[in-house]
């Protein structure tokens, strides 16, 4: 299976101009190479497709740069028959190398039929069939397919696929969690999504390209883990342990946890600055928020706020955080830098 994104990045739209569509189901279905990806008869799973398919590929139409990159997903620097990869699409100005913004392009990758490539009135024909949102006429992979995921009550996670059309239900997958979800976050890839189960102490890592649960990483039953952010740089994923003082360090990629960093007492919230360097936990019952250094993971301060500090914020203009407190009528706002109330 193929997973990836066009870039520029944006929802489908069906008011892109035709030829974007045009340039890249081109670029996708056009070359004879990008056909072997599917492989035929018993033995194509082991087929490793070693000098068909180029990994890098670009050309130029009307001033616009397009290039088309395939990374194996397993480190290697072939494509075998039935592995992941990821597939990035670039458009660019040919002369100033700038990208090209606000187009929303369109892809797909299908298989050609017979020896000779399409033209364009087929190719045409082909976008308006796939445009259409039927089950019975789609591409091999449909790299503008988009999913809509809902949170449950009853300890699963719905996945909708708005784009089909002939159905009353649209229902794709339902994901099972061994707990009812507190709160989620997306990594920057849309690969893997954290779910954190308050009741079992645990954060459920759902890989999106399966649909199944990857990990489950257990904090411990009293921890009762809920919001759950990830860092702008995308370096952490940060987790409030409402049931202790403390608030847990996980990494996305070994999915392990790094660190608990010690906190005040109660409901945590989180807020992270923009550029990845200050944590801030709210800690209602002891009445503080706790401001973390991100680089060295050490607490640069507990500043008390009043009663029942917990909705927090970071404001980049100002460079502060907000926090609103329960049973009080103000809003503090703390410096990062040195944890000071200004």
């Amino acid at each position: 299976m193929i997973s990836g994104w066009c870039s520029p990045s944006g929802p489908p739209t069906l008011t892109s101009a035709p030829i974007w569509l045009l340039l890249i189901f081109l670029l996708l279905h056009a070359g004879g190479e990008i056909e072997a990806l599917d492989g035929e008869g018993d033995d194509a799973t082991s087929k490793e497709v070693s000098a068909g398919i180029p990994l890098f590929q670009e050309f130029v139409e009307e001033g616009v740069k397009v290039v088309l990159r395939i990374r194996p997903l397993d480190g290697s620097d072939r494509l075998t028959v039935g592995s992941d990869a990821r597939l990035s699409i670039t458009l660019t100005d040919e002369n100033s190398g700038e990208p090209l913004t606000g187009l929303h392009p369109l892809a797909w990758i299908h298989r050609r039929e017979g020896n000779f490539r399409p033209n364009e009135a087929q190719i045409s024909e082909m976008i308006g069939q796939f445009l259409g949102g039927l089950l019975s006429v789609r591409a091999d992979i449909d790299l503008n397919r988009y999913y809509l995921l809902v949170l449950n009550q009853d300890r699963t996670i719905s996945v909708i696929d708005p784009q089909v059309t002939f159905s009353i239900t649209k229902l794709q997958h339902l994901l099972a969690i061994p707990g009812r979800g507190g709160d989620w976050v997306i990594d920057e890839i849309r690969e893997r999504l954290f779910v954190t189960i308050p009741e079992e102490g645990q954060l459920a890592v759902i890989d999106l390209a399966r649909m199944k649960v990857e990990k489950l990483i257990t904090f411990g039953p009293t921890t009762e883990p809920i919001q759950v952010l990830r860092t702008p740089d995308n370096s952490g994923i940060w987790v409030g342990l409402d049931g202790t003082s403390g608030v847990a360090h996980v990494d996305p990629d070994e999915l392990v946890v790094k660190t608990v960093i010690p906190t005040g007492r109660g409901r945590h919230r989180l807020a992270i600055d923009t550029d990845s360097r200050f944590l801030c936990v709210t800690n209602a019952e002891s009445g503080t928020a706790t401001i973390v250094d991100l680089a060295s993971e050490l607490p640069v301060r507990e500043v008390n706020c009043g009663n029942t500090p917990l909705a927090v914020t970071y404001g980049p203009a100002a460079d502060l955080f907000y926090v609103a407190l329960i049973n009080g009528e103000t809003v503090v706002a703390l410096d990062p830098s040195d944890g000071e109330i200004v």
